[in-house]
Order: C-alpha cells, then structure tokens, then sequence
C-alpha cells in the first residue's frame, strides 16, 4: 500500500494511491491516507474558488463528516467488544475516547450512545458511512426505530427504517423528528375510550 502526492500542473494536488485491497486490519493504513489527503489541503487552494465550487466541495466535506462519525462508532463498539477501559485504567469509554483527543467525555460518550444505538439500525449505520445522512439524522432515526414497541414485526421495523431514511432525504432533523414520531404513534397500543 503506497500513496504519492503529486502537484499538478494547475491548482491543486492529485493524490495516488496504488493498490486498491487492503489487509483485513489495515485501518491504520487508511487512516494514513485519509491523513495525508488532508495534510495536501491548504487554505490557498480554497481561495478564489467560484461560489459553486465552493459550495459543492462543501457539501463534500460534510458527507465525509458522516463518514468519519461511522468509523468513530465503528472504533466505539470494538472497545466496547474489548476491555480497552479497564487496561487504559479509564473510568469510561467516554472518557478513554475524550482523552484521546480534547478529553471531552461528553462526546465520547455521544459516540459511544450512538454505537449501540445503531447497532439495531444496519440500513442507518450503512447509510452514515457512505455519507447519504448526517450523524444527527441517524440518531434521530435510530432513537426513534428504537421507541417501536416489542410487538412490530422485523418486516415492520424495516419498512420504518426505510421510509425515515426515505425522508431523511429531504427533512432538515426537526422535521425527520416529528416524521419519526407520527410512524412511531401508529404503533402505539391504543387505549379504548368508554363511549357514554
């Protein structure tokens, strides 16, 4: 596994990676690309970009964002599936992850929530990773897949999942919340009202 920078002849940096499988465990291979990619963008490449450029290079970064917090989550349930806390000699997994960057246990433990949660919402989870919903969306739909009662079906479940995916497509999280309820309500027990 090789990556080369190379510096075109106008603006901007291709990158080279050759070789296109990885090793069953080369994460840290690939996040060493990921970093090098990064490490070639500067805030000269940006400036005098046209405004619709701009804004669709943009909205790039904040699929990758998505795509980040999925493998955050993914690197949270394989310490939970490990007993990474108890040799660190953390007091949480939230609080190992914190301090392994900005020692901000909240968001460890934001990550680590969002890890089980997504854990019953495979379309969810996947749809995070390749960056076709932001990590509030998928909380959102995860919490709300996880308010179902006992007795809705599998098949139920899922036509759920995929009609908040669905509309995760074009509702802002305000809008998928209220969506998640009224799927939510419609398997609600209902109590019998006494007719006078």
């Amino acid at each position: 596994f090789e990556i080369s920078v190379e510096f075109g002849s106008h603006r901007g940096v291709v990158v080279v990676v050759s070789g296109q499988t990885f090793a069953p465990h080369s994460v840290s291979a690939a996040l060493g690309w990921i970093e090098t990619a990064l490490d070639v963008l500067t805030p000269e490449m940006w400036a005098g970009m046209d405004a619709e450029t701009a804004r669709k290079e943009a909205g790039r970064l904040q699929r990758f964002e998505a795509r980040i917090k999925a493998q955050q989550v993914f690197a949270s349930r394989a310490l939970t599936e490990s007993d990474a806390v108890k040799k660190a000699g953390a007091t949480s997994q939230g609080g190992l992850l914190g301090d392994d960057f900005d020692h901000n246990r909240g968001e460890g433990d934001k990550t680590n929530r969002l890890a089980k949660k997504l854990k019953e919402a495979t379309l969810t989870e996947t749809a995070l990773a390749a960056g076709h919903i932001s990590a509030r969306q998928a909380e959102i739909i995860a919490s709300k897949l996880g308010q179902l009662p006992s007795s809705v079906s599998p098949v139920q479940r899922l036509r759920c999942e995929r009609e908040l995916l669905h509309a995760a497509k074009t509702l802002n999280p305000k809008d998928l919340a209220r969506r998640g309820d009224r799927i939510t309500d419609q398997f609600k027990p209902r109590k019998d009202v006494d007719e006078d």
